[in-house]
């Protein structure tokens, strides 16, 4: 690989870089460098610094090992920031508390920074189209590329964040005004903030995903944008409602807003890697085949990829970490404790054909 020579700026421009970089890849788990947990912020730095400030694919592709490059882009990392250590948060903790931190004008801020984004990429087409100096079509290309994502990110803004939606029940039409947040890390949250247990019930239900009770705060909570929502929470998805909505949650309704299937098996080219429990069902002749969608061809280091960045924080993915080998058993292990759904499939599939394709 090409020395590493990483980047020389202050933290919050390195948090605020990365996680630009994390949304434009995963806009459904987006990242924010003040609010989102520190584990996944450590692992959307160095997913940045890996793919956008180093030749770390350019080396994979070239047939370098996949470990020893990660390795020597995290000492490099470390040496460098001396702030970036997965077991310590180095951010202020007061600032997960301020008004400007808030759901609604998190999302205003996001809104406004990605219209800018979109004005510098327009110029810089038009600047390319214009001058036609050496490279340009390449430079164009990955241009035009990012300006798709920066209006995706926009439009996908405007419709979660800021558009009201009309749900038919049984009971008539509720109107559901709704901001839905699938967690980096796992745990309640209710409009990015911890609430003490006299401050929230249940909802009568508990998330088929995570199997946690799903916890909604007794009186609406401020969300930013001068408005107030109740919060619905469990440990893998948030849901902020205001108006007469928060009467019309119930399991069926938590069941669509992720929209995702979960009984998923995974293989690789020499057998499974996810879905063990499900394997044994079926053999056992406990569960169909055809209630299971399975995936073939798939590449464990895109999986291990995934693993690290969603569940990084997580025992049974701390265990494998460093390893050159992963046994049946942890990878048993990873089955039974972590679900994963349709969308982390799709992630893995994603990185698996810009990276580890040939």
């Amino acid at each position: 690989m090409d020395p590493i020579s990483l980047p020389p700026w202050p933290m919050s421009r390195l948090l605020s870089e990365a996680c630009a970089y994390w949304n434009i890849q995963h806009p459904e788990a987006p990242a924010d460098p003040v609010t989102s947990n520190w584990p996944l912020l450590y692992n959307a730095v160095h997913a940045y610094l890996r793919h956008e400030q180093t030749g770390y694919d350019r080396a994979l592709t070239a047939g370098a090992d996949r470990d020893a490059l990660r390795h020597q882009i995290t000492q490099e990392a470390a040496t460098r920031y001396r702030w970036l250590r997965v077991e310590r948060d180095p951010r202020t903790p007061a600032q997960s508390h301020r008004k400007e931190n808030r759901p609604l004008n998190r999302f205003s801020r996001q809104l406004a920074d990605l219209t800018g984004d979109r004005a510098q990429l327009t110029q810089a087409i038009a600047h390319e189209r214009r001058t036609s100096a050496r490279g340009w079509q390449e430079r164009l290309k990955k241009a035009q590329e990012r300006l798709e994502n920066v209006n995706a990110q926009i439009k996908k803004l405007n419709s979660l964040f800021f558009t009201p939606t009309l749900e038919r029940r049984e009971d008539g039409m509720v109107q559901l005004c709704t901001l839905v947040h699938m967690h980096g890390v796992p745990g309640y949250s209710f409009a990015e903030r911890e609430l003490p247990p006299n401050y929230t019930r249940s909802a009568g239900f508990k998330c088929p995903q995570c199997g946690m009770t799903v916890l909604r705060s007794k009186c609406p909570v401020p969300v930013g944008a001068g408005r107030q929502m109740v919060a619905f929470s469990c440990h893998c998805y948030s849901l902020l409602l205001e108006g007469e909505g928060r009467h019309a949650i119930d399991l069926a309704y938590w069941q669509s807003i992720s929209k995702h299937e979960t009984k998923i098996m995974l293989y690789d080219d020499k057998g499974l890697l996810y879905g063990h429990g499900l394997a044994k069902e079926i053999a056992e002749g406990r569960r169909k085949p055809e209630e299971v969608t399975k995936y073939y061809g798939v590449k464990p280091g895109a999986f291990f990829d995934l693993l690290e960045v969603r569940f990084g924080d997580h025992q049974a993915v701390q265990a494998i970490a460093g390893d050159d080998e992963v046994s049946d058993e942890q990878l048993e292990r990873i089955s039974r404790e972590i679900v994963l759904t349709s969308g982390d499939v799709e992630v893995i599939l994603e990185v698996q054909e810009r990276v580890y394709e040939d």
